[in-house]
């Protein structure tokens, strides 16, 4: 997959060049294509490289003029795919765990990621202000004094303070979903540039991962799993 520096030198956001036919995107679209690079198709043999499943090798070089229709078609295809996926209500799939980059995936991906993490973050926004509303109640019925004329006092303070941190980070958090979904939504103006637009996007999503590890402990135990399973970068 190709790597968010050489994305950005590209001049549009559809005309990626493969550096070469054992890179990641040239063997993802061999392996659903069927698509062999050589002068003189082979067999398809198991690569040693970490991180690639297979390649289709052969003899005779590399047939550079199937390799760049290769590519093209690839990128063609990425095309029709953003085009085809632009609105919340244009598919079903969101963005996973380390499997679709955030900056080549399509504007409905995006928006429905974007309203599956603020439903996710919603309900533990909506715990945490429980959790927060029921510390100040312990602290209040532990009585006066506190540290060590009040341990009981003391302890339950620490974790009602912990309680409205974890509390601002999820008011944040939501925020700058909010903040992310206003810049995809701009992507269909025709002055937006896709460059500084999705670069826009990326710094903010960074801050949001940056916050969810202010999370206390506890937060982070309860919360990490369904976290993770739409996160993305």
């Amino acid at each position: 997959m190709v790597n968010i520096a050489d994305f950005f030198a590209q001049p549009t956001r559809f005309q990626i060049q493969w550096p070469s036919f054992d890179c990641q995107d040239a063997i993802s679209w061999a392996e659903a294509t069927g698509t062999n690079y050589f002068a003189i198709s082979g067999r398809n043999i198991l690569s040693p490289r970490p991180g690639i499943r297979s390649i289709f090798m052969g003899s005779g070089g590399i047939d550079q003029v199937k390799l760049r229709a290769a590519n093209l078609q690839a990128n063609n295809e990425m095309q029709r795919k953003h085009e085809a996926d632009m609105e919340i209500s244009t598919g079903t799939d969101i963005l996973t765990w380390k499997k679709t980059k955030w900056f080549l995936a399509t504007r409905g991906q995006k928006l429905r990621t974007i309203a599956a993490q603020r439903n996710l973050y919603h309900k533990e926004l909506n715990l945490a202000t429980d959790k927060k509303a029921q510390l100040m109640e312990s602290v209040r019925a532990a009585g006066d004094g506190d540290g060590e004329d009040n341990p009981l006092k003391s302890e339950r303070a620490k974790k009602l303070r912990e309680a409205i941190a974890d509390w601002s980070c999820y008011l944040t958090i939501m925020k700058i979903l909010n903040e992310v979904e206003v810049m995809v939504v701009a992507e269909t103006q025709a002055s937006w540039d896709w460059k500084a637009g999705l670069r826009q996007q990326l710094d903010k999503r960074n801050v949001l991962y940056a916050l969810t590890w202010n999370l206390s402990d506890e937060a982070m135990e309860t919360f990490a799993e369904a976290r993770s399973a739409i996160n993305c970068f």
